[in-house]
């Protein structure tokens, strides 16, 4: 099958973008726990507190934020590296091949966890990010 060198040149591009987002991914989510005020820039919110609000959080309560905020985040690297792999299966033109099926089914295994773990994980991220404060100044 010929394959348009628009395609592979666009896929191979799209194929390094998701490794770089899979990475990405836990990182900046660490980062947003261990060492908040260098995300401030990045307005990332976990649980609707910003990463001034995470920083006057105990490290302690926030690496048990992290434990939880990882998951979807580890879930969702799962999916990019996927992506990844359908992507490099389109620059061989594999387009409609066992391989591609697979990485889309894993895909979207991907996204469907990634919301269940988002869903199920906020509380206790929640949890953790606010109940060093007072009873009345929590969020849960």
């Amino acid at each position: 099958m010929s394959i348009s060198p628009q395609l592979v040149r666009a896929s191979r591009i799209m194929a390094w973008l998701s490794l770089i987002g899979a990475v990405l991914a836990p990182t900046v989510t660490a980062l947003c726990f261990i060492v908040p005020t260098l995300t401030i820039g990045l307005d990332i919110r976990f649980s609707h507190i910003d990463a001034a609000s995470i920083a006057g959080v105990p490290l302690s309560d926030r690496l048990l934020a992290l434990a939880f905020a990882l998951i979807p985040a580890l879930i969702a690297t799962w999916g990019l590296v996927a992506l990844a792999r359908l992507f490099r299966a389109f620059t061989q033109g594999e387009i409609f091949s066992l391989p591609a099926l697979r990485a889309l089914s894993t895909i979207t295994n991907a996204l469907f966890w990634d919301v269940i773990a988002g869903f199920v994980t906020h509380a206790p991220v929640t949890y953790f990010l606010t109940h060093h404060n007072g009873p009345g100044h929590r969020y849960i």
